[in-house]
């Protein structure tokens, strides 16, 4: 499921676009770095109030919320899909 749908998400596509890039990096060396200054439990946090507002999330993606170590999932998942 996640491979389809970042496959069709033109955001992955943008990954080879360097203006893209400088801002989704904002000034850190990698996308590594990018998600590692991401604070699990403010996201989690996040998640949870978004929750609250079901019609917010879509249903594929709520299963992806409870996996613990999700970041790192998909920026292995986008690297292979970019590669």
């Amino acid at each position: 499921m996640l491979r389809s749908m970042l496959a069709e998400t033109p955001l992955v596509r943008n990954l080879d676009n360097p203006a893209y890039m400088k801002i989704l990096l904002n000034g850190k060396p990698s996308l590594e770095a990018v998600f590692a200054s991401i604070d699990i439990h403010t996201l989690r946090q996040e998640f949870r109030k978004a929750h609250d507002s079901p019609q917010r999330i879509p249903t594929e993606l709520k299963p992806l919320i409870a996996i613990s170590n999700f970041p790192e999932k998909l920026l292995n998942t986008i690297q292979k899909t970019a590669a």
